[in-house]
């Protein structure tokens, strides 16, 4: 069964999907029923709470991060590339584009040289693919989606085969400490991910480290990573459970920088 839990459906931290401020980023149209529904009809809780969720001495060791007090795209993109790479490692050599151009669609691009509104073609883009690619500007030459980078994604998880962008997110104004940075995996309205399971993999394949993790269907957003009880402790400042918390701090001491009071 698709590893999507029913609890993420009714989450408290499940929001609406603005992400038209991003310099980068998709936002697709609403899908007609929405994502809700299918996880309802696709759940497997338990193995997914656990293949997920893993404790805080499964997380990496060390996280070399210093996040800026607003994250944002600034107009040199050096900053978000090494970011990319700290959060999602390298460009992978043995992966290329081929004939994806799914990113060249559905995303947003704000830039000083290019800019592009969402779930719009690229005016450069041509049934043969971009056809200034030679000249494309710099926006286009230095960022990758995360299925370029993640070794631990399937092969058929690019996403024009799976129908989900999974990129690096960056929110100027973040609403909470999950949404400054963090791991946006997109599914497109017309994907079957949910159904053949693909939209499972990729979040087991990105839900194993210190970084947030969104999953959105163009008209929603819900928070995937961490888990429910572990987030609403990280924001609330409670003291948590003995269970929780190592994990709950980890959480904290990495996106101290986004909230506020609480105990380490």
């Amino acid at each position: 069964m698709p590893c999507v839990s029913r609890r993420k459906a009714q989450s408290p931290h499940a929001e609406p999907d603005d992400c038209r401020d991003h310099p980068i980023s998709m936002m697709g149209n609403p899908a007609t029923g929405g994502v809700q529904s299918a996880i309802q009809a696709n759940v497997d809780p338990g193995r997914h709470r656990h293949s997920r969720i893993p404790t805080e001495r499964q997380y990496p060791i060390a996280m070399p991060l210093a996040f800026p007090a607003r994250p944002r795209h600034p107009t040199g993109m050096q900053a978000e590339t090494d970011l990319e790479t700290v959060l999602l490692g390298p460009v992978l050599p043995d992966r290329a584009c081929g004939d994806c151009t799914m990113c060249c669609t559905v995303l947003t691009v704000d830039t000083p040289d290019f800019q592009k509104p969402p779930g719009t073609p690229c005016v450069h883009l041509a049934s043969h693919g971009c056809s200034i690619h030679a000249e494309r500007p710099h926006i286009c030459r230095t960022w990758f989606c995360a299925w370029r980078r993640i070794a631990a994604m399937p092969d058929e998880a690019r996403p024009d085969r799976s129908g989900i962008l999974v990129s690096l997110d960056f929110v100027r104004e973040p609403r909470n400490c999950f949404e400054g940075v963090s791991i946006m995996v997109r599914m497109h309205p017309d994907s079957g991910a949910i159904d053949n399971a693909m939209a499972g993999a990729i979040l087991d394949s990105v839900c194993d480290r210190l970084v947030p993790v969104w999953f959105s269907d163009g008209s929603r957003k819900m928070l995937m990573h961490p888990d429910d009880s572990v987030a609403t402790l990280v924001m609330s400042g409670d003291t948590a459970p003995p269970h929780l918390k190592e994990e709950v701090a980890a959480w904290r001491e990495q996106y101290a920088v986004f909230t506020t009071g609480g105990d380490r």
